[in-house]
């Protein structure tokens, strides 16, 4: 009984891992750190948008980040962003403020989401570190 339970929980986690990725399109890490590498190539293809508060970001971000709170208007949106670049969000929890995604695919904007969260693992991972600009004072 517990195997069948067991193999339940691993199919039911495979699956909701899945469904995210069928429903928005996601791009990996591993494609963030090609993008740091290669930035004389890619940055004239894609826009880093990080949706995380603006105290979060002030705190730490992605160099060549803009930051584009959740709460932000329509307006401030499509005044920040570069509407011929594709968009990569970054928040720290991929499953909320989906709104702006959603408000800027039905845009026709190519739009993408990290799927990972920014936190204080990502931000200490070794490929990642050389990429994040902090301003936390240390006292």
């Amino acid at each position: 009984m517990k195997l069948v339970s067991r193999i339940i929980l691993i199919v039911n986690n495979y699956l909701r891992k899945n469904s995210f990725k069928k429903k928005y399109k996601t791009k990996n890490l591993f494609f963030l750190i090609k993008i740091f590498q290669r930035y004389d190539k890619y940055e004239k293809k894609w826009q880093l948008i990080d949706i995380r508060n603006q105290m979060s970001f002030n705190d730490s971000h992605i160099v060549n980040s803009i930051n584009v709170p959740p709460i932000s208007t329509e307006f401030a949106i499509y005044k920040k962003i570069d509407r011929r670049k594709n968009i990569l969000i970054i928040n720290s929890n991929i499953r909320s403020n989906l709104n702006i995604y959603k408000l800027l695919k039905n845009k026709g904007i190519n739009v993408y989401i990290l799927y990972t969260n920014y936190n204080s693992e990502f931000e200490s991972d070794p490929l990642i570190r050389d990429y994040i600009q902090t301003n936390i004072k240390i006292s």
